[in-house]
């Protein structure tokens, strides 16, 4: 084991673990028993993939969330058309 080469010991010397949240990290955590910590950082990029990727599904549309938007009277977003598409991040028309 390549641990043996630093001199250490899984079940004496890992105390603590962080991984993503796939099915085969979670269970490394149960079978070596440390303390895991899911990555939140991961579970968040996620997160907003899921929700980019639903929403594009819905509508079909893109924008390009730019300095260049603006609110409406209800406070809703207006997002501007962006020729430029390295003009900031992707944005999601409903």
């Amino acid at each position: 084991m390549k641990l043996n080469e630093f001199g250490m010991d899984l079940e004496s010397d890992i105390v603590a673990i962080t991984t993503d949240g796939c099915d085969m990290m979670r269970e490394v955590g149960r079978i070596i028993q440390p303390f895991q910590q899911l990555c939140y950082a991961h579970g968040l990029q996620l997160v907003i993939q899921d929700v980019f990727y639903s929403n594009s599904h819905n509508t079909g549309e893109l924008s390009y969330y730019s300095s260049a938007n603006e609110t409406d009277e209800e406070g809703d977003l207006v997002i501007a058309d962006v020729d430029d598409e390295t003009d900031g991040l992707i944005v999601l028309r409903r």
